[in-house]
This record gives C-alpha cells, sequence and structure tokens, in this order.
C-alpha cells in the first residue's frame, strides 16, 4: 500500500483492541507485536489519537537513509584471523537478513559454485504485486523466483527487483557474500522504501519479516541495518527503538545496526 499525500504511518503503542480504533478513525492497523502496531491514518486526524485508552504513545514514522559504508579488507577488522581460526566460522546454516537498498541478486558474489542462488527471499518494499502474507504491500520472491531468473538471458525482466544505489548489494557482499564474512550463509533481503522514501515503520516491517521466515525455517538469523537517521531522542526510548527491541528477542536473532565510518 503507498499512502497518498494525506495518509502518513504512526508507530503506537497500544492496549486492548487497536483495529477498533483503527476502524473508527476509518485507519489502517498493522500489528507488529503484542503491544505495537503501525496505523496508516488521514494526517488530519492524528490529535484524535488521544481520545482512546487503547493509545498508550504514538509517534511518526520518520524518514531514513543509508549510512556510508568503508570497504577496508576484513584483516584490517580482524576477521580474517577468527575465520581461519580452529572455530571454522563460515555462517553454514545461519541465514543472514540484509535490510537496505536492495540487492543485485545477479551478482556472482552470492551464487553457489552450480550457479544457484544464495539468497532464499527478496522482499522489494517499493513493488507493488505480491506481499508477503501479513504485509500490505511489496513483492515477495523465493528462491525459486529468484533461480529461474537467474537463468534466463533478461533476468531482471523476470524478476524486476534492482538495486539502483548499490549500498545494499556492498553491504550484502560484505557480511554474506562469498568473498565476505559469513561466506557460507543463506541470505534474505529487504529493499526498504514503501515510499518515495525509506521508514523507520518500514524496517519495524523488515525485521519482523526475517525473524518471521528464521523461525519457519528453523535457522538463527544475523539482522543488519546499515540504514539510520539522526533525528529522535537518542536515548533509546523511542518507540520504534522500544519496539526493535522487543522484536530483536525473538526466536535466535541477533541485529547490528551500522553507526558510520
Amino acid at each position: 500500500m503507498i499512502a497518498d499525500n494525506k495518509q502518513v504511518e504512526i508507530i503506537v503503542k497500544f492496549n486492548g483492541d487497536i483495529f477498533a480504533v483503527s476502524k473508527e478513525l476509518g485507519a489502517l492497523a498493522e500489528i507488529i507485536d503484542c503491544s505495537y502496531a503501525i496505523l496508516t491514518i488521514d494526517e488530519l486526524k492524528i490529535n484524535e489519537l488521544y481520545n482512546f485508552r487503547q493509545i498508550e504513545y504514538f509517534e511518526p514514522a520518520k524518514p531514513i537513509m543509508p549510512v556510508s559504508i568503508l570497504r577496508n579488507e576484513m584483516s584490517n577488522a580482524g576477521i580474517t584471523p577468527v575465520k581461519d581460526s580452529g572455530y571454522r566460522l563460515s555462517g553454514k546454516g545461519v541465514i543472514i537478513g540484509i535490510i537496505d537498498s536492495g540487492i543485485d541478486f545477479t551478482h556472482a558474489n552470492f551464487l553457489n559454485s552450480d550457479g544457484s542462488s544464495r539468497i532464499l527471499y527478496i522482499w522489494d518494499q517499493s513493488l507493488a504485486e505480491n506481499a508477503p502474507e501479513g504485509f500490505i504491500y511489496g513483492t515477495e520472491y523465493n528462491s525459486e523466483a529468484i533461480n529461474n531468473a537467474l537463468k534466463s538471458p533478461q533476468p531482471f525482466v523476470i524478476l524486476p527487483s534492482r538495486d539502483f544505489i548499490g549500498h545494499g548489494t556492498a553491504v550484502a557482499g560484505i557480511a554474506a557474500g562469498n568473498n565476505g564474512i559469513a561466506s557460507s550463509s543463506s541470505i534474505i533481503s529487504v529493499k526498504l522504501g514503501s515510499n518515495s522514501e525509506a521508514r523507520t515503520t518500514d524496517i519495524l516491517r523488515a525485521v519482523r519479516y526475517i525473524i518471521n521466515k528464521a523461525v519457519e525455517l528453523n535457522m538463527p538469523v544475523s539482522i543488519n541495518i546499515s540504514y539510520g537517521m539522526n533525528d529522535g531522542s537518542h536515548t533509546g526510548n523511542s518507540l520504534f527503538e522500544k519496539c526493535l527491541d522487543i522484536l530483536c528477542q525473538k526466536w535466535k536473532t541477533s541485529v547490528s545496526r551500522a553507526l558510520g565510518n
């Protein structure tokens, strides 16, 4: 769902029946966790949220942007000695979730020796065709769709998800590419941006989506978020941050957030 100019997204902490609130306000409610939800609501009705006992706190979605990355060799970061140690750490059996600007699924860095993809799922929030179950927008591609596209001489015609910025592909390559850190891991990529810009609410949806997939596949997951902003209280007490904390406690989940260069 792509909101028009009069619709805004709000993160709410609630109790009771949030759907009763959304129905009365003509809004759309998405449950993120048992006490957190996203409301897509007419901006002129925001102040009416104060009238509902079910609403404890709310805050608007905020725009986010890619965090710059440096492509230093892994040895400079002390990663190579660890990989070469007796621990044999390769990421095998683990999902690496990349929440970013997308991924170039045709890149050799994400292919097995037989030419098949190491990417399990791509959820492109910017496309409107086949949303994942439980979500309201975007297009989901599974490994079968990805591998079918790879067999085509025009893979992006078959699977049109593109990383036009290149940031997500670079991050995925460092974290989980064949020459990267977790080189034997499986990959789930979420391309942010249900609208013209990526927002904090898009990140909450992406984290929930990846964790749901990890639970379904019975695999531990490490999620990387190299998007951010300089807005907010910087105390970790915003609704966005608190909801993210709760999501991170689910399943066998680790979340890493880039802090810039």
